[in-house]
């Protein structure tokens, strides 16, 4: 008995794999197929008569792999089509407690994409058919695994869908409703931004925002430092390079005191700190624009990113 048999039997003495799976595994391998019958050599013809036939035109063969190995194909013969799965997959399954009847009830449900890694996925993170029959009853047509898997990790259910619907994002998608979970938005943080004057947000903007720790304090304190037209993908993007209004303050201290928002972004992102600023007005460079400045070579390190002077945090009021 070869090494790859004896080891689907190991698997089958310590309860790794059923005896109909041990069964399928050995079918694999040629145990108990039956030899086909050797034809007997026909008698040659004492007398042949010489026949002329035309040379047959040579036709392509496909390579057949003849290397079957137990260790990458697990099902052949009757079985074909279905997935392959290695030894080492159905070890995992069997560890994350995938058992037939989770897997027949998935393949019930309509579950699309149900590899071996997708049955783990499911399981680990608690897909269970219950679930996926909330998630259809509260308006989502969802099958595919990795989105099952992915909303269940961070947190999706029937309950955050009906509220964030109740806050006015009536038309939530698979996708959004996982990214905005994954990043903290919530009724609340959707209030706070309206309260702060940005209304109408899709839900990539508030996911955008919330990833970037904006806050409603955040869009106060930018709006009473006087910058203006303050839309959510330019608050996100000031947010992102660690632009706070101290920061703001301090350019104006050093002379740029007309700053827009795209031209304070452009000299954070450049690494233009204040004290830098400061050193090109004293020198007497008393023209330079905020782009020419971004552009002048700083020896001054850049502010520390994301952050310049202050903390943010994803705690929405």
């Amino acid at each position: 008995m070869n090494e790859e048999r004896m080891k689907v039997l190991e698997l089958l003495a310590d309860g790794t794999i059923t005896v109909e799976q041990a069964t399928q595994l050995l079918e694999a391998l040629g145990v108990g197929q039956e030899s086909p019958t050797p034809v007997a050599a026909a008698e040659p013809n004492p007398r042949p008569t010489p026949v002329a036939t035309p040379t047959p035109t040579p036709t392509p063969h496909a390579k057949v792999n003849m290397n079957v190995n137990v260790h990458t194909q697990m099902e052949a013969g009757p079985r074909r089509g279905r997935p392959r799965m290695r030894l080492d997959d159905l070890a995992a399954m069997k560890s994350m407690g995938v058992t037939a009847d989770y897997v027949r009830s998935m393949r019930e449900l309509g579950v699309t994409g149900t590899s071996a890694n997708d049955y783990q996925g499911l399981a680990a993170v608690g897909v269970t058919p219950e679930y996926i029959a909330a998630m259809r009853d509260a308006g989502l047509t969802i099958s595919d695994a990795s989105e099952l898997t992915n909303m269940r990790a961070v947190g999706v259910t029937p309950e955050y869908i009906a509220a964030m619907r109740d806050a006015g994002l009536t038309e939530l998608n698979v996708g959004e409703l996982t990214g905005m979970c994954a990043v903290g938005v919530d009724p609340a943080f959707v209030a706070s931004m309206r309260d702060a004057g940005l209304t109408e947000l899709s839900a990539g903007q508030l996911t955008e925002l919330a990833a970037q720790g904006v806050t409603a304090e955040y869009v106060a304190r930018m709006q009473e430092a006087g910058l203006t037209e303050l839309t959510a993908g330019k608050i996100a993007h000031l947010a992102a390079l660690g632009v706070t209004t101290e920061y703001v303050a301090r350019m104006r201290d050093a002379g740029l005191t007309e700053l827009n928002v795209d031209e304070l972004a452009n000299l954070a992102a450049q690494g233009v700190t204040a004290e830098y600023a400061a050193e090109m007005v004293e020198l007497g460079l008393l023209d330079l624009t905020p782009e020419l400045i971004a552009a002048l070579p700083s020896e001054t390190p850049a502010p520390p990113f994301p952050f310049v002077g202050e903390t943010r945090n994803l705690e929405h009021p």
